[in-house]
């Protein structure tokens, strides 16, 4: 089992939702019998063992890398009996992950303390929800609305911290990077021109330096307050 703890529970899958899905596809054209990384030739070698633990956990290849009825059944399968394959696979798979939450209610929080549990850590732990939350969605599975990425710094602020200026909020992206950004503070006209205005330079000529007055002058115009011409 991929990365063991020493209660020998597996970490759930961690690999891009969509790198799994295109695997599954290009076994459509023959099953293997064997899975292994002579299969993922295109993948950077951390992805290849992070799939092949991902198929593992789902119960879906033997230890051995023998494609189970069950992987067969998610490559051939087409519509409802393709979501029913993967309910069935999902179900069985997380049922120790989620022994103590409620599918229906429970809340983000809950739900990283389930994954924090199996021995994920960090962003490891982020990139098991993002791919339980996919495999959800593909297997029309229904699940708390509790569970999204608005509800994720919330529910690990205690966990990872992160520094900002106190008169600063974090604004929120709900994409799978769940990354505060920083609100960037509206800069007015006036500033942005002085802050590209060039540098009195007594060296300059004459007429150069007096086009320079007469474009500061104009610059002071725009400054806030209705400053005019002095």
């Amino acid at each position: 089992m991929a990365q063991e703890q020493s209660d020998t529970r597996a970490i759930p899958p961690y690999v891009p939702y969509k790198t799994f899905r295109s695997f599954l596809e290009s076994l459509r054209a023959a099953m293997p019998d064997r899975i292994d990384r002579s299969l993922m030739g295109t993948m950077s070698g951390a992805t290849q063992g992070q799939l092949i633990s991902a198929l593992r956990f789902l119960g879906v290849i033997a230890e051995t890398g023998a494609p189970t009825q069950a992987l067969k059944s998610l490559v051939t399968a087409e519509g409802q009996d393709r979501q029913e394959a993967l309910q069935t696979v999902i179900s069985k798979a997380y049922e120790d992950v989620f022994e103590d939450v409620n599918l229906e209610t429970g809340t983000y929080r809950q739900l990283h303390e389930a994954f924090a549990a199996t021995g994920a850590q960090g962003d490891t732990v982020r990139k098991c929800i993002a791919f339980w939350l996919l495999a959800s969605r593909d297997a029309d599975l229904s699940v708390s609305p509790h569970f999204s990425v608005r509800g994720s710094r919330a529910a690990t602020r205690s966990i990872a911290p992160r520094r900002r200026k106190a008169s600063q909020r974090p604004v929120t992206i709900d994409d799978d990077s769940e990354q505060p950004v920083e609100p960037v503070a509206a800069r007015t006209r006036f500033e942005i021109l002085v802050e590209k205005f060039p540098t009195f330079d007594p060296s300059w000529e004459a007429e150069v330096q007096s086009k320079w007055f007469t474009a500061f002058e104009r610059l002071q115009s725009l400054a806030p307050g209705g400053v005019g011409q002095g």
